[in-house]
């Protein structure tokens, strides 16, 4: 089974005032990144301020050499795997402001899953200058070229003299390295997101899935289920929703797709309407063992489906008052074959 890589929904910075982001602190045989500030750092020779606020105030990461340091010692900062195909003409361009001295070095790599090596991008030079530096690292596919998943990864290193270092504020990812919109289900979420899919199983050839809704008592006129689903690859197979009502002994298809779709979320919908009988829906989902995709869904809402609430008195000359549950509808649903009022007052003396 394929992982969907979710991650950032546009531009992304990190400026450090409110924690480390997304991006994550590797093992480093115990040596961690701090976030500082230029006037609790100066004790520990930092008299900088950070590059966002460019105040002492401001916030930013560093790690320092320090009398435990007899020698040199490696830290690493690594970012989510990000999307697993870039598109020609749009790199990814990673984008650092940040401050080393004499003693200390930093190289940015990236970094293919599945146990890929670490390939080194770009080295950051100690400026001629203090003062903060920006370097900017780009990944680009050219013409049919793609790539499969992929992180940057700083590595950095200080020797044990003094006052030796490395702060980085400002880090930023441009839109080629984001997973487009059309990829996201509809709350757009960030890799921390979830959604459900199909694990394959492989010992069985055929294999069928089902998602069962809750039990639902009845629906009001203008139901309508919204959802949003991923299906696509090699064997991935059709899926059917299926709306089963209590005492009809007979499933109804109410929404299909047949076989592999775009690689992206895409929007299903079904309209319900009015049902007076207690009815849930079933998503029956059939693959192959050789499949090879994403079968998922997210994001799934019933929209319009309660009956009108009951209120004292109806307001509007142009509403009907109905008879046991109170509710106001309007006169032009009077005798239209549908129990809009849930208590069926609306269809009664038609014939009149």
């Amino acid at each position: 089974m394929h992982a969907i890589i979710i991650t950032f929904a546009n531009y992304t910075l990190c400026n450090f005032e409110s924690g480390f982001c997304e991006w994550m602190q590797l093992p480093s045989n115990g040596s961690v990144w701090v976030r500082g500030q230029g006037r609790t750092s100066s004790g520990l020779g930092l008299s900088i301020t950070d590059h966002t606020t460019n105040t002492s105030q401001g916030m930013f990461i560093y790690f320092k050499a320090t009398s435990e340091h007899k020698s040199m010692h490696t830290i690493q900062l690594g970012i989510p795997v990000l999307k697993n195909q870039l598109v020609d003409g749009l790199p990814c361009q990673l984008r650092i402001w940040y401050q080393i001295t004499e003693g200390a070095n930093m190289s940015v790599y990236i970094k293919t899953t599945a146990g890929g090596q670490m390939k080194r991008a770009a080295d950051l030079i100690t400026p001629t200058n203090k003062g903060w530096a920006k370097v900017e690292i780009s990944v680009e596919a050219h013409g049919a070229e793609t790539m499969g998943p992929f992180q940057f990864l700083l590595q950095g290193s200080v020797l044990g003299m003094p006052n030796a270092f490395i702060a980085l504020d400002d880090m930023s990812l441009t839109p080629g390295c984001v997973v487009p919109n059309a990829m996201l289900p509809t709350a757009f979420t960030e890799h921390k997101g979830h959604f459900m899919f199909i694990l394959n199983n492989e010992s069985n050839l055929f294999q069928i899935a089902e998602l069962k809704s809750p039990q639902l008592s009845q629906s009001g006129t203008g139901c309508t289920m919204h959802f949003w689903y991923y299906n696509y690859g090699q064997a991935v197979g059709a899926a059917k929703m299926y709306l089963v009502i209590d005492g009809v002994p007979i499933r109804t298809v109410v929404w299909r797709t047949y076989n592999t779709q775009y690689n992206q979320w895409l929007q299903g919908s079904v309209q319900l309407g009015r049902l007076t009988r207690p009815f849930h829906l079933t998503l029956v989902k059939v693959s192959l063992s050789i499949y090879d995709g994403v079968a998922a869904m997210d994001d799934i809402t019933f929209v319009n489906c309660s009956l009108p609430p009951a209120v004292d008195i109806c307001e509007d000359t142009n509403q009907f008052w109905c008879k046991d549950t109170r509710a106001c509808i309007d006169r032009l649903q009077l005798c239209d074959l549908i129990d809009d009022c849930g208590d069926g007052s609306d269809e009664d003396n038609c014939g009149k």
